[in-house]
């Protein structure tokens, strides 16, 4: 399982999982993406796959 993310991520994936509307930098998503922690939306955007929910479970703040 995925150790803590650095903390841009991690705030990156909490704001994608409580679908603010929060501006991030993009390398953070393309980074999410890659350790497939998120997918596409349907309709534009992105949502919180099962593996970034698992890794939120694990690490609550």
């Amino acid at each position: 399982m995925l150790e803590k993310l650095p903390g841009n991520l991690d705030e990156a994936l909490r704001i994608i999982a409580n679908e603010e509307q929060i501006a991030m930098p993009l390398d953070d998503i393309r980074k999410l993406l890659l350790m497939s922690l998120i997918t596409h939306k349907l309709g534009g955007g992105w949502m919180v796959n099962s593996k970034g929910r698992e890794y939120l479970k694990r690490h609550k703040r």
